[in-house]
C-alpha cells in the first residue's frame, strides 16, 4: 500500500506542476479554457426549460470563448517566438488587447447564431489553428516542409489508429 501511495503522489506532483507550468507559459488561455468548460457543464447540467431564454447568449459566449483560447494562444506563442514572453508589460497588453477584440467580436461579429456568423467563427478558428503550423518557423523557414510532413504522418497515424480501434 505504501508503494502505491508513493507512486500516485508522484503522478500527483507531477500533474500539478504540469498544469503550473502550463498556466505560467499561458495565463490567458487557461483562463479562457476553464472557463468555457464551466459554461459547457452549466449547459448540459441546467435542464432545457431553465436556460431556454438565454440559450442564444450562451451560444455566443461559448463561440467566442472558443476563438478566445485560439486568439490568445497564437498571441502567447508569437510573444514566445519573438522572444518578447518575459516582457510583463507586453503580455499585459497583449492581453488586454485579445480581451477588447474578443468583446468587439462578440458585441460586432457575433450578434446571433445564424449561418454567417458560424461560418465566420469557424473559418477565423480553422485560420488560427493552421497558423500554429507556421509560427514555430516564422522568422526563418529551414526544415519547414520536414516539420509539416511529420505533423501530417503524425496526424494520418492518430487517424488511422482511431478508425481501427
Amino acid at each position: 500500500m505504501d508503494k502505491k501511495t508513493s507512486v500516485l503522489r508522484k503522478y500527483f506532483t507531477l500533474s500539478i506542476q504540469a498544469v503550473s507550468g502550463t498556466f505560467n507559459r499561458f495565463p490567458l488561455t487557461m483562463i479562457l479554457f476553464m472557463g468555457l468548460a464551466a459554461l459547457l457543464i452549466y449547459r448540459i447540467e441546467t435542464p432545457y426549460e431553465k436556460i431556454r431564454d438565454i440559450n442564444d447568449i450562451l451560444d455566443r459566449l461559448t463561440g467566442v470563448m472558443s476563438l478566445g483560447v485560439l486568439v490568445s494562444l497564437s498571441v502567447s506563442l508569437l510573444l514566445e517566438r519573438w522572444g518578447k514572453d518575459k516582457h510583463i508589460l507586453l503580455k499585459i497588453v497583449s492581453f488586454v488587447l485579445v480581451g477588447a477584440f474578443l468583446v468587439l467580436y462578440y458585441l460586432f461579429l457575433f450578434p446571433d447564431t445564424d449561418n454567417v456568423s458560424m461560418t465566420r467563427l469557424l473559418l477565423i478558428m480553422i485560420a488560427l489553428t493552421l497558423s500554429f503550423f507556421f509560427i514555430p518557423y516564422l522568422p526563418n523557414k529551414e526544415r519547414f516542409e520536414i516539420y509539416v510532413t511529420n505533423v501530417i504522418t503524425g496526424f494520418a497515424t492518430s487517424s488511422f489508429f482511431t478508425v481501427v480501434l
